[in-house]
């Protein structure tokens, strides 16, 4: 491992920012899938049961761990875009905002490649933070008296980890934003912006093409019509999107000066 990557992966893990917003979501994953699992068990559209349960009905397909993996879907494809976006955007934008710029750019490494260890050190802890969600979704699951998961509940889970992945690829655009806003919360506001943007094209039907929206929609936040709906050329826009956001964010740092 270079010294860039290292430093910027003792960073990621020393920082209190990192340390809580992947712990949240860690925790917050599991909670939210076996919970809506347990209310739906309990809920009853006549109101003889948990009511709260009937709403969540209405949000998460099925029951047992079909409604497990259901829900840790739907939650990661949403969680996963505003957590590492805001972890993206703070280890990009913390050195303008602590003015330790000066001091990286000191160094005989190059700025583009400590921007790549910053891109790459923050999905890698995204991508084991969902993978340690599942397991402990799987955990929960079990703990909570719903058996077993057969092959297909392993296989639905394995692709909210993958929504997870591609949330958190669709967060390196906000990086980039803290890097030419030279600071996190010009990122942090555009984050949100693109949160409830998401919203509005998926209500007007836009979903299937908005690479934001893919994701949720893939895991069946829209339904199974919207799921279907989604095409090969939206896929292919998060590939694209991210893809972009990590060469331009590198591209922006390698210019870098001192002003």
């Amino acid at each position: 491992m270079s010294a860039a990557w290292t430093t910027e992966v003792l960073k990621l893990r020393r920082s209190p920012v990192t340390r809580t917003a992947f712990a949240a979501m860690a925790l917050i994953a599991p909670l939210f899938a076996v919970g809506a699992a347990l209310l739906i068990a309990r809920g009853s559209p006549t109101g003889t049961g948990s009511m709260a349960g009937a709403k969540i009905a209405g949000m998460v397909q099925g029951t047992g761990w079909d409604a497990v993996t259901a829900g840790f879907g739907q939650v990661v494809s949403v969680l996963w875009l505003l957590g590492t976006g805001i972890v993206a955007a703070w280890s990009c934008g913390r050195e303008f905002s602590d003015r330790t710029l000066g001091q990286l750019l000191a160094l005989p490494t190059s700025a583009g490649r400590i921007a790549m260890a910053k891109l790459g050190s923050v999905l890698v802890w995204a991508a084991s933070t969902v993978v340690a969600a599942a397991a402990l979704t799987l955990v929960g699951g079990a703990a909570a008296g719903l058996g077993a998961p057969t092959v297909d509940d392993l296989r639905s889970l394995g692709t909210g980890v993958l929504a997870g992945v591609a949330a958190a690829w669709l967060a390196l655009p906000f990086a980039w934003v803290a890097t030419v806003g030279r600071g996190y919360l010009p990122a942090v506001g555009a984050l949100l912006g693109v949160v409830l943007v998401s919203q509005v094209v998926v209500l007007l039907g836009g979903g299937a093409w908005f690479p934001w929206a893919v994701p949720s929609l893939l895991v069946g936040t829209g339904g199974e019509t919207a799921a279907v709906a989604v095409s090969p050329v939206g896929v292919a826009l998060v590939v694209v999107v991210g893809a972009l956001a990590w060469g331009v964010t590198v591209r922006a740092w390698a210019r870098l000066q001192l002003m």
